[in-house]
């Protein structure tokens, strides 16, 4: 009996000190800030663009993610997918709702695939500089724009930007009457396919990657529904020679991220997000700026002629788009009196 109990001690001494040993953890000493490193959680987000790689979209998006580091020290890290390596920008939205996509940038007409909330954007000379846009856009309209986002599942960070949109043509187009009977590529929209009809001219739907050829082989006369720097980037110019500033549309590119994982961040990663956001959107403007200048002294020395209009005369012939679409589509006749009215201020 006194030896059982010998053993009994023995094995229960034996246990504490095992009980003992698996519960103490043998922590190295450290800063406090290092400490505090490895208790956070490292964010791993990519971001999805169509357009190539050193466009603005791209270069904005490399920035985002410069900002995000820096700002998070090194918490957030973000991985730019830049020339449609995730799918096209319509794919890349359904993406942000289903959380699989978590940053987009795009153009505010794709987003009529989702909402009618941004459909008013798409107005010819609701804008007629990139200055008036911007000051619109980083208002309480444009922020309440963003905003309605959410409730298709996309949250609205900032509005980046396309630019102007120009017409890039196979003959000169130096004046209104230059246009009539002339087949002009648009996106996907029956407002832009009205725009042309009051412009004399015949919209013609054609995928980006279709235009080129369809310049060579005259199923289009002209381009549009673009910029110069996406004209420049595309070598549109080499088979189409002229380009008339006809600043008739304005295409603002908002910077959009999944709402499901805004909604999941820590209010402090949230701000960071809007922090970078909004300071990244000047960083792309300026390279939008930056771009437009070098497309068009490139193609100028290629060979390629600019033309500015009276755009008066353009604008008057647009009011039935206005008549047709001003109280539909999302479209109130409100909202555009408050942004023609702001607009004003930044003439």
């Amino acid at each position: 009996m006194k030896k059982f109990l010998v053993i009994l001690l023995t094995v229960i001494m034996v246990m504490s000190l095992v009980a003992c040993n698996g519960t103490k953890k043998e922590t190295p000493v450290q800063s406090n800030n290092e400490s505090e490193n490895a208790t956070k959680e490292v964010y791993k987000w990519k971001a999805a663009n169509v357009l190539a790689p050193g466009h603005p979209w791209d270069l904005g998006l490399q920035e985002l993610a410069r900002l995000l580091s820096e700002k998070s020290d090194g918490q957030i890290e973000l991985t730019v997918y830049s020339g449609g390596q995730l799918g096209g920008e319509k794919d890349t939205m359904e993406g942000l709702q289903m959380g699989t996509v978590d940053f987009v940038i795009g153009s505010s007409a794709t987003l009529s695939n989702f909402t009618d909330t941004n459909n008013i954007w798409d107005l010819p000379y609701l804008f007629t500089s990139a200055k008036e846009a911007r000051g619109v856009l980083d208002s309480e309209i444009g922020r309440a724009k963003l905003d309605s986002l959410s409730d298709v599942g996309i949250k609205g960070l900032s509005y980046w930007e396309n630019g102007m949109y120009a017409i890039n043509s196979k003959e000169p187009i130096k004046s209104l009457a230059d246009m009539n009977g002339k087949k002009i590529r648009a996106i996907e929209s029956k407002l832009q396919t009205d725009v042309f009809s009051s412009f004399g001219a015949n919209a013609v739907v054609i995928a980006w990657g279709d235009i080129y050829t369809s310049l060579q082989q005259g199923v289009c006369d002209g381009v549009d529904s673009t910029t110069v720097p996406n004209m420049y980037s595309a070598k549109f110019y080499e088979v189409a020679p002229y380009i008339t500033l006809t600043n008739h549309g304005y295409s603002p590119a908002p910077l959009l991220m999944s709402q499901k994982l805004y909604d999941s961040l820590p209010k402090d990663i949230q701000k960071i997000v809007m922090e970078a956001a909004d300071e990244a959107k000047e960083f792309e403007r300026n390279a939008i700026d930056e771009a437009f200048m070098k497309a068009k002294t490139e193609m100028e020395k290629a060979g390629t002629t600019f033309y500015e209009i009276d755009a008066a005369e353009w604008e008057a012939v647009v009011q039935p788009v206005y008549d047709k679409y001003v109280g539909t589509m999302g479209i109130d006749a409100e909202t555009v009196k408050n942004v023609k009215e702001m607009a004003e201020q930044y003439k």
